[in-house]
């Protein structure tokens, strides 16, 4: 058994080694996307956007990080943006998933949905387990009410992308417009158990309530 004397020495160094092991841990890299990934699931996507950034400007190619990173450009409109790093990305990886869904989602934010799938489709041939991919394929579908193509892909997704609450929610949306209004609010209430907050889950949760009343 040590003596106090030896404990008290003792207890800079492991001091010294707990702060040293925290800033390890606060400057990992994917414990910054974890957050962006937490950020992103949160609707937050500015903050999302600008640690994602921060990562890609230590690591531009991080695997992990590109898919947040090019989700949340999606959602904030950067066109500009995503042309550029889809098309470095297809210089550099061209027979990679990342590089095709990057441009993919180019073209489904500029409103090309034909030349969206087309990219989108390659992404799944190349990478047929890459659920962000599967996810923004049907959006392609979804966004010209072509329901049965986009119900298809996202249960692909949601088979891929265990755990994410996105893939049920669009499930459910789909449901929603084809009528189906119990089976969408199956797939909600399954969305929120994963995502109990989620806003744009309680806006349909209120809508389908809303037809039920009437």
């Amino acid at each position: 058994m040590k003596s106090n004397e030896a404990k008290k020495k003792s207890m800079p160094m492991d001091i010294s080694s707990s702060n040293t092991l925290l800033m390890k841990l606060k400057n990992s890299l994917d414990l910054q996307v974890a957050e962006a990934e937490r950020l992103y699931y949160n609707c937050d996507y500015q903050a999302c956007n600008l640690l994602t950034e921060a990562v890609l400007k230590m690591d531009p190619y991080h695997d992990a990080c590109l898919p947040i990173h090019i989700s949340c450009q999606v959602e904030l409109k950067q066109s500009n943006k995503l042309f550029t790093l889809g098309h470095n990305l297809v210089d550099l990886y061209p027979n990679l998933a990342i590089p095709w869904f990057a441009v993919g989602c180019y073209y489904y934010i500029i409103g090309k949905s034909d030349l969206a799938r087309r990219y989108l489709s390659k992404a799944t041939a190349l990478d047929r387990l890459f659920g962000p991919a599967w996810l923004a394929y049907g959006h392609s579908f979804a966004i010209e009410n072509e329901h049965d193509q986009a119900m298809a892909a996202y249960f692909k997704a949601s088979q891929l992308m265990r755990g994410c609450h996105l893939p049920l929610l669009y499930i459910g949306l789909e449901c929603g417009l084809t009528n189906n209004v119990n089976l969408a609010e199956k797939f909600f209430q399954q969305a929120q158990h994963i995502a109990p907050d989620d806003p744009f889950i309680m806006h349909e949760k209120g809508v389908i309530a809303f037809q039920n009343s009437q």
